[in-house]
């Protein structure tokens, strides 16, 4: 997902130069490595931004899993994927409704839906 400046995966380079790597492409793109509320930028942060904006973007937990490379999809989507509540929102807001039940439970026009709810017996 990430390569260093040679195009190498940063897992091949040792953590601490991974980190200098990054500390280095920072300071030279005017970033600080701290925001005003103190936060740290260093390669987590910047692995669960993806896992976030990728998740948000609709891809899916096990390809996410992969891409980011690990071993079980429970890490993936504890450590580095976060939502906020406009995402549950825009998920809830893309979900086609239901159709309306007819005001005549007897019609023939109900909803295939409704029809299939009441031969379960739940009615």
């Amino acid at each position: 997902m990430f390569l260093t400046p040679h195009g190498r995966p940063w897992r091949l380079v040792g953590a601490s130069n991974a980190r200098k790597n990054l500390y280095r492409i920072l300071e030279r793109a005017g970033i600080p490595r701290e925001d005003r509320s103190g936060r740290s930028v260093d390669i987590h942060a910047l692995r669960t931004t993806y896992g976030s904006r990728m998740a948000r973007e609709g891809v899916p937990p096990q390809v996410l899993q992969y891409l980011m490379g690990h071993a079980d999809v429970q890490t993936t989507m504890k450590h580095y994927v976060f939502l906020r509540m406009e995402d549950a929102q825009k998920a809830l807001t893309s979900i086609t409704p239901l159709p309306r039940a007819s005001a005549n439970p007897d019609s023939a026009d109900r909803a295939p839906a409704e029809v299939l709810w009441n031969k379960i017996g739940t009615d």
